[in-house]
Protein backbone atom coordinates (compact mmCIF):
# COMPACT_ATOMS: atom_id res chain seq x y z
CA UNK A 1 0.00 0.00 0.00
CA UNK A 2 1.06 3.74 -0.66
CA UNK A 3 2.36 6.14 2.23
CA UNK A 4 0.14 6.93 4.80
CA UNK A 5 -0.56 11.03 4.83
CA UNK A 6 0.31 12.96 7.90
CA UNK A 7 -2.66 13.71 10.05
CA UNK A 8 -2.44 17.23 10.17
CA UNK A 9 -3.87 19.77 7.53
CA UNK A 10 -2.11 19.83 4.33
CA UNK A 11 0.82 22.42 4.33
CA UNK A 12 -1.56 24.99 2.38
CA UNK A 13 -4.22 24.82 4.16
CA UNK A 14 -1.75 25.45 7.31
CA UNK A 15 -0.59 28.23 5.64
CA UNK A 16 -3.78 29.85 4.76
CA UNK A 17 -5.19 29.40 8.39
CA UNK A 18 -1.72 31.46 9.38
CA UNK A 19 -3.11 34.27 12.21
CA UNK A 20 -0.39 36.84 10.02
CA UNK A 21 -2.25 39.09 7.81
CA UNK A 22 -1.52 39.10 4.22
CA UNK A 23 0.47 42.23 3.20
CA UNK A 24 -2.10 43.37 0.64
CA UNK A 25 -5.20 43.48 3.13
CA UNK A 26 -2.85 45.35 5.86
CA UNK A 27 -2.05 47.94 3.21
CA UNK A 28 -5.78 48.49 2.02
CA UNK A 29 -6.98 48.76 5.30
CA UNK A 30 -4.33 51.36 6.66
CA UNK A 31 -5.14 53.18 3.45
CA UNK A 32 -8.84 53.37 4.07
CA UNK A 33 -8.20 54.38 7.53
CA UNK A 34 -5.99 57.22 6.71
CA UNK A 35 -8.09 58.24 4.27
CA UNK A 36 -11.33 58.44 6.79
CA UNK A 37 -8.92 59.86 9.43
CA UNK A 38 -7.55 62.92 6.68
CA UNK A 39 -11.41 63.91 6.12
CA UNK A 40 -12.13 63.67 9.75
CA UNK A 41 -9.55 66.35 10.32
CA UNK A 42 -10.31 68.38 7.53
CA UNK A 43 -13.86 69.10 8.47
CA UNK A 44 -12.46 69.77 11.86
CA UNK A 45 -9.66 71.93 11.20
CA UNK A 46 -11.22 73.65 8.21
CA UNK A 47 -12.49 77.26 9.00
CA UNK A 48 -16.05 78.12 8.65
CA UNK A 49 -19.24 75.39 8.81
CA UNK A 50 -20.01 73.08 6.30
CA UNK A 51 -23.79 74.82 5.66
CA UNK A 52 -21.12 78.08 4.74
CA UNK A 53 -18.77 75.97 2.36
CA UNK A 54 -22.57 74.85 0.49
CA UNK A 55 -24.16 78.03 0.70
CA UNK A 56 -26.76 76.77 2.85
CA UNK A 57 -28.85 79.26 4.92
CA UNK A 58 -30.79 79.14 8.20
CA UNK A 59 -34.59 79.77 7.85
CA UNK A 60 -34.03 83.20 9.14
CA UNK A 61 -32.04 84.16 6.57
CA UNK A 62 -34.18 82.33 3.88
CA UNK A 63 -37.34 84.02 4.68
CA UNK A 64 -35.40 87.82 4.89
CA UNK A 65 -34.19 87.33 1.68
CA UNK A 66 -37.83 85.98 0.13
CA UNK A 67 -38.96 89.08 1.89
CA UNK A 68 -36.84 91.89 -0.05
CA UNK A 69 -37.78 89.60 -2.93
CA UNK A 70 -41.44 89.98 -2.42
CA UNK A 71 -41.17 93.84 -1.84
CA UNK A 72 -39.09 94.23 -5.19
CA UNK A 73 -41.46 92.22 -7.26
CA UNK A 74 -44.72 93.90 -5.36
CA UNK A 75 -42.74 97.71 -6.68
CA UNK A 76 -42.09 96.39 -10.20
CA UNK A 77 -45.53 94.78 -9.92
CA UNK A 78 -47.27 98.48 -8.97
CA UNK A 79 -45.07 100.52 -11.49
CA UNK A 80 -46.07 97.91 -14.55
CA UNK A 81 -49.74 98.19 -13.68
CA UNK A 82 -49.68 101.99 -13.21
CA UNK A 83 -47.73 102.47 -16.46
CA UNK A 84 -50.64 100.76 -18.39
CA UNK A 85 -53.31 102.42 -16.25
CA UNK A 86 -51.62 105.79 -17.58
CA UNK A 87 -51.25 105.01 -20.65
CA UNK A 88 -55.32 103.88 -20.83
CA UNK A 89 -55.99 106.91 -18.98
CA UNK A 90 -57.08 105.37 -15.61
CA UNK A 91 -56.10 106.42 -12.26
CA UNK A 92 -52.78 105.05 -10.53
CA UNK A 93 -53.33 102.74 -8.27
CA UNK A 94 -51.34 102.77 -5.04
CA UNK A 95 -49.65 99.75 -2.84
CA UNK A 96 -52.54 99.30 -0.68
CA UNK A 97 -54.72 99.00 -3.25
CA UNK A 98 -52.64 96.47 -5.54
CA UNK A 99 -52.57 94.36 -2.21
CA UNK A 100 -56.55 94.07 -1.52
CA UNK A 101 -56.92 93.69 -5.62
CA UNK A 102 -59.13 96.96 -5.53
CA UNK A 103 -59.94 98.16 -8.86
CA UNK A 104 -59.64 102.14 -8.89
CA UNK A 105 -62.68 104.35 -10.22
CA UNK A 106 -61.95 105.80 -13.53
CA UNK A 107 -60.61 109.14 -14.05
Amino acid sequence: RGARRAAGPAPLARELASPAMDPFAAIMLGGLVVLILAIVALGLFYPGSGAEQLGWRSPREHDERDAVGDADDLEQMLAATNAHRRARGERELTLGELMRGEKAPPL
